[in-house]
């Protein structure tokens, strides 16, 4: 994938028009992005390597362990319960048309 990465940078630094700084920008931003990424991702736990977590449910992003009575049918249904009490909170104009 990286590979593919560096082959459209190359292939977008090539003069196909006139607008080089703005070609040029979008691959700085696409970079910082990317090194962005890559960092977070170096904070996390290896969401693929099961030895490194303990027998409960682990936030692999903020790494907060539930208590070993936790499971996973709550984690949902309290999720959802939060997503419907949300949907509540909002105004019934939220999903009309915004005026101009």
């Amino acid at each position: 994938m990286e590979e593919d990465l560096i082959e459209v940078i190359r292939a977008n630094l090539v003069d196909t028009d006139d607008n080089k700084e703005e070609r040029r920008g979008r691959i700085n931003a696409n970079a910082k992005d990317k090194a962005s990424i890559r960092r977070k991702l170096t904070e996390c736990r290896d969401a693929l390597d099961p030895s490194k977590y303990p027998p409960s449910l682990v936030n692999i992003i903020t790494d907060k362990i539930a208590p070993t009575s936790a499971t996973v049918a709550q984690a949902i249904y309290i999720a959802n319960s939060q997503i419907i009490e949300f949907e509540n909170s909002l105004t019934d104009t939220f999903y009309g048309s915004i005026s101009k």
